[in-house]
This record gives C-alpha cells, sequence and structure tokens, in this order.
C-alpha cells in the first residue's frame, strides 16, 4: 500500500472520529423503516482514475465498516447534522437538479427530494435512503485537479479503493 493511500485512509478515519468527538456529527437510532440495516455514519471517498486525474466521489456508508449497506430516513437523522445525509444531499442536487439546501440534515425536503429522485430511477418510494437507492442513483464526480467536473456516476462505476 502506497504511503498516500495510507495517508487518505489515516486522514479519513481521524476526520470522522474527530466529527463524532465533537458532537459536529452523531448517530442516531436506527428506525423500522431500516432496522435490518445500521444507520449510515459516514462517507465513503471512492477511487477512480480519469480526465487525467484522480477521479472520486463520496458515498453514505457505515462506519467503521465502510459497508453501502446501511439506512438514513429523517426519523433517524433529521434532528442532527450528519456527514452522511450531506452527501446524499449532494448528489440529489447535483446529479437530478432538487433544490434543497446541502445542510446534513435530513428534514422534510431533503425527504420529499429522495422521493421524487426514487421515483425517476424506478424503484420504491418512500423517502428512506437504503441499500436499493444507494445502487440506483449517481453520485458528483470530482477531480485531485479542478475539483467538480459535472458530471455524476453509477456508484459501480467507481472500481478504486473505499476509504
Amino acid at each position: 500500500m502506497s504511503t498516500s493511500v495510507r495517508t487518505r485512509r489515516w486522514t479519513g478515519a481521524a476526520l470522522a472520529a474527530a466529527a463524532l468527538a465533537t458532537g459536529a456529527v452523531t448517530m442516531g437510532p436506527a428506525t423500522a423503516a431500516h432496522a435490518a440495516s445500521p444507520n449510515c455514519t459516514y462517507a465513503s471517498i471512492t477511487y477512480g482514475t480519469g480526465w487525467g486525474a484522480s477521479m472520486y466521489t463520496q458515498i453514505p456508508v457505515y462506519f467503521p465498516t465502510r459497508s453501502f449497506t446501511c439506512g438514513m430516513t429523517s426519523a433517524s437523522h433529521g434532528s442532527y447534522k450528519s456527514v452522511a445525509v450531506l452527501h446524499m444531499q449532494d448528489a440529489l442536487r447535483k446529479c437530478y437538479g432538487q433544490k434543497i439546501d446541502v445542510d446534513g440534515y435530513f428534514g422534510p425536503r431533503t425527504k420529499q427530494a429522495l422521493k421524487n429522485v426514487q421515483a425517476k430511477v424506478g424503484i420504491k418510494v418512500d423517502g428512506a435512503w437504503g441499500p436499493q437507492t444507494s445502487g440506483a442513483i449517481r453520485y458528483p464526480v470530482y477531480t485531485t485537479k479542478g475539483g467538480y467536473q459535472g458530471k455524476c456516476y453509477a456508484r459501480n462505476f467507481f472500481n478504486g479503493e473505499r476509504y
């Protein structure tokens, strides 16, 4: 494993630990809507290559395992700021044109935006984030040489490691 890969992994883990320790991000209770899945608590930075630079996206995951099999609802994530919700909102706004604030709170406008996107991609419309939604939507692509590229790709486009 290269030094830069290790640095990114430790930096991501340190950022998550600091966010949890300071109360900037907390873990809410699970709800019946996704009781079989743990709450999404973090966003995995998933790497690939293209456009002459390293590309990445940030996808909600359960930390510390970085599993995409996690859930979020307005009941479980609506009363506190969440990194996972922030990156879900970023995807809904940039990839689907939803007019929502990217603030990390899963409120009524975020729930409605998620329902709109679920209907658009042809999956169960329930306003809850889970493995089906995570696998069906597209995520904004960023590069290390210029930030957001105005492009969105499905989760399986990124074949690199997750951090």
